[in-house]
């Protein structure tokens, strides 16, 4: 069993000095799944990822992934991530798509030297998998906003990640490009076997994408099936009292 679990979240608390954000959240995140980490702004979505990342320290608790402890752990590479904004800056500097998607390739190489036979074909996949392939050359500044988001995935990808984290992808995309970047998200769990973690507080559309739900809001409010946890008393505790939502099936 323990081999399918790539995350282990144990009681983990963290305060900034404003105060507490993180409240004794424990939470495993297995092989294969597709999580969505829910809740509203300043709930400490993304900072659990950061912890989870080791960017942050847990004040107490403890992480392990894949099987190991975060101090112990090296293989950075079996884990892709996806930050918020990420192309804000890239946008404003002259890189063609080939070239961030390399970027994936050297963490522990210069800057942009990904010039092997194995680190081009790794860049290739990347593209391939996210279907802009025919875009490689092009600059980031040429593509429309769900393009752009595509080759952050890229990037994320070119690693060959095991588990690929995203905060809040979808934000200053349209909804076309919306729909098209959930179903190669789907593509990506299903087809290529990638294990997934979705932070959004868009809890309408990533309850219809999603296979699993946690709900953050300082404390674990709930984890599971979106139908099963999407109850208006859940709703209620993690969004206030004026909120009432329904999940379908499908």
């Amino acid at each position: 069993m323990k081999d399918k679990i790539l995350v282990s979240i144990d009681h983990v608390s963290f305060s900034y000095a404003t105060g507490l954000v993180l409240d004794s959240i424990t939470l495993a995140i297995k092989r294969g799944e597709f999580l969505g980490i829910i809740g509203p702004n300043g709930s400490g979505k993304t900072t659990l990822i950061k912890i989870m990342l080791g960017i942050l320290r847990s004040s107490t608790g403890s992480i392990s992934l894949f099987g190991q402890n975060i101090d112990k752990f090296k293989d950075w590479s079996k884990i892709g991530y996806v930050p918020q904004k990420a192309g804000a800056m890239a946008v404003r500097f002259p890189i063609t798509v080939e070239e961030i998607a390399g970027m994936g390739r050297v963490s522990n190489k210069r800057f942009l030297d990904f010039s092997s036979d194995e680190d081009r074909e790794a860049v290739s996949d990347a593209l391939d998998a996210v279907d802009l392939a025919d875009y490689r050359k092009r600059l980031l500044t040429e593509l429309s906003g769900g393009q752009q988001q595509r080759v952050f995935i890229a990037r994320a990808l070119a690693s060959k990640p095991e588990l690929l984290i995203l905060d809040e992808p979808t934000v200053g995309v349209d909804i076309d490009s919306e729909t098209r970047f959930y179903e190669l998200l789907k593509d990506l769990n299903e087809k290529h076997k990638l294990t997934l973690v979705l932070v959004s507080h868009d809890i309408d559309v990533v309850a219809h994408e999603v296979q699993t739900i946690a709900c953050v809001n300082r404390t674990l409010v709930c984890h599971g099936r979106p139908q099963e946890v999407i109850t208006g008393d859940f709703i209620e505790k993690l969004y206030g009292k004026h909120l009432r939502f329904i999940v379908h099936g499908h």
